[in-house]
């Protein structure tokens, strides 16, 4: 998404409009989900079935929190996407109270599942998984209210 932040920012500048921007970040998500999923399905198939257990077998343990965290592998590219509006129409603080709140998701799951139940690595992927889904949807959730409100509202939001 970093490659089509000055097409964004100069598509912006000159047009204030909100709504132009959309089909440029739909096609960054699309792009981006397009390279990522096959990329991390691949990854995981080949690390989970073939290279952990007969290469590495020292990282057994860790064979199921890599699955665990390959589902991010949905959440990151969407979210980080939206992220890229926020940054050029101005709204750099929604896109960091956003990032924020999955940090804390991440860090209260995952400390809860660690130390209160003893999961270990798939309890600390569990947390990860769930603060990039709820920074994904607080992303989405904010653009949604961003497109709502018109480049004409921006500041007051």
């Amino acid at each position: 998404s970093n490659v089509m932040y000055p097409k964004l920012a100069e598509h912006y500048g000159a047009t204030r409009d909100v709504s132009a921007l959309v089909p440029m970040v739909r096609r960054v998500i699309r792009l981006n989900l397009l390279l990522v999923l096959p990329i991390a399905t691949l990854f995981l198939l080949v690390f989970y079935f073939h290279i952990v257990p007969v290469y590495m077998d020292a990282y057994l343990d860790g064979r199921n929190a890599m699955a665990i965290i390959m589902i991010a592998a949905i959440f990151l590219p969407v979210g980080s996407g939206f992220g890229d509006i926020f940054n050029v129409v101005g709204m750099q603080r929604v896109y960091l109270g956003n990032s924020v709140a999955g940090l804390l998701v991440n860090v209260c799951i995952g400390v809860l599942l660690v130390s209160r139940f003893g999961m270990g690595l798939e309890g600390a992927a569990i947390g990860t998984v769930a603060g990039l889904a709820v920074f994904t949807l607080l992303q989405v959730r904010s653009f949604l209210r961003l497109s709502a409100a018109g480049a004409t509202r921006l500041a007051s939001w």
